[in-house]
């Protein structure tokens, strides 16, 4: 009870992360900071070109959430075989080649977990009986002999169709719009004709760049500015709708707070030390609820330990209650912010879903898009604009928002899980 006394930001946290991390909210949170980087622009002040900036430094962690969701797609009863199958698939693929993840560390982490057998797939695909017991896959017999005997069916015409069609399209008949049409086309003045206009008023000599401080990197040999050529980069630029932007704002949220109850060593040594301590009522038998979840004082064992906690959880091993009661024992002020970790993770897996199907923004176009754009090395400028413009078409009037991944030089990998 007291340790609940002290825990006031877990009685609300369900509440406000239904409010805060909604799709409204986060759309309208972004377009109040663009508004205001806007506002700046105008009184001639020098806002980031950026709204938010998250940072993924710790490897360790995006994979062992990668493991998180793998898990609890797999023990949720909300989703079919296909739809888990869909949202596994997106996640192995897309999350490790978006943030240069190792192939051989997600397979190590990956690999122990159980999938769901493919036999009651193949049991719902197989052909359904018909009432006479005969399957439908064998029922093109019957549909052939169908449309001989019925020749109006599935759109077939008969031979008599056919010469009357052909009747019809004869010389002596009138001819159609479609051909009154293309005559039109015939006299319709050609571009060549326009005249041309003169230029007189330009420069008879194309000036050049001229560089007075700095380098000359921007010039080519011929001191040409390399507007269009392409340059290497270490950032890439994903453009895309608002479902793959709320998937990672709640990603990053998610990440953000496994990140601080990871860092939080001090805070679980100083209560595991406590638990230690011989106190008056341990010693005269008035408490036995010694809870000791870490057996020992060894920094580098809490986060395998907390990350285990969190599986068990997934997999339904414990209840909440005991769950949150760990949290709250050695995480006092970190470990609510993890009180809603399946919320969070079934929100991942929805928008997950949805990003793996086609719908009217075509999300997965523009996630296929940018992974091969992801590819190339080297870019440019007249690149960017047309990854842009192919945005601007798959979102047609909805929100686009841009993502700029910039990797890490060299890439450096967490093995806290070892």
């Amino acid at each position: 009870m007291h340790l609940k006394s002290l825990d006031h930001m877990g009685i609300q946290v369900k509440t406000t992360d239904k409010r805060n991390l909604s799709a409204k909210h986060l759309v309208d949170a972004i377009k109040t900071k663009h508004e205001e980087q806007r506002r700046q622009r105008s009184l001639r002040q020098k806002p980031p070109r950026h709204q938010f900036e998250w940072t993924f430094e710790d490897t360790g962690v995006v994979l062992d959430m990668l493991r998180f969701t793998v898990l609890y797609t797999m023990n949720s009863g909300a989703h079919s075989s296909t739809e888990k199958e869909r949202i596994i698939e997106f996640f192995e693929t897309f999350i490790p080649r978006f943030f240069d993840l190792p192939d051989d560390a997600v397979n190590q982490l990956l690999n122990d977990i159980e999938r769901e057998s493919g036999d009651e797939d193949g049991e719902e695909a197989a052909p359904a009986e018909t009432a006479n017991g005969r399957s439908r896959r064998h029922g093109k017999k019957s549909d052939l002999l169908r449309g001989v005997l019925d020749p109006g069916r599935n759109g077939s015409k008969s031979r008599t169709q056919k010469e009357d069609s052909a009747a019809s399209g004869s010389k002596e008949t009138t001819p159609d719009i479609g051909s009154a049409n293309e005559e039109e086309m015939a006299d319709a003045p050609d571009d060549s004709a326009v005249p041309e206009v003169s230029n007189e008023r330009w420069l008879p000599t194309i000036p050049r760049a001229t560089v007075f401080a700095g380098d000359s990197t921007a010039l080519d040999p011929e001191h040409e500015l390399k507007a269009d050529g392409y340059f290497p980069r270490q950032w890439y630029n994903f453009f895309c709708n608002q479902t793959i932007f709320v998937f990672f704002s709640i990603f990053h949220t998610l990440y953000k707070r496994l990140a601080d109850v990871k860092a939080s060593k001090e805070s679980v040594l100083q209560e595991h030390r406590r638990e230690r301590v011989d106190k008056p009522s341990k010693l005269l038998g008035m408490t036995h609820d010694e809870m000791n979840f870490f057996e020992d004082d060894n920094p580098d064992s809490f986060w395998p330990r907390t990350v285990e906690l969190i599986e068990d959880l997934l997999t339904a091993e414990i209840d909440e209650g005991y769950y949150q009661s760990v949290l709250r024992r050695y995480h006092l002020h970190k470990g609510w912010t993890l009180y809603t970790i399946g919320d969070l993770l079934r929100t991942l897996c929805r928008q997950a879903l949805v990003c793996s199907v086609d719908s009217k923004e075509k999300t997965p176009e523009l996630i296929q898009h940018f992974l091969h754009n992801r590819q190339q090395e080297e870019t440019s400028y007249q690149t960017e604009i047309s990854e842009r413009k192919f945005a601007e078409k798959c979102i047609k009037d909805g929100e686009m928002f841009v993502i700029c991944w910039v990797s890490p030089l060299p890439p450096r990998v967490d093995d806290a899980r070892t």
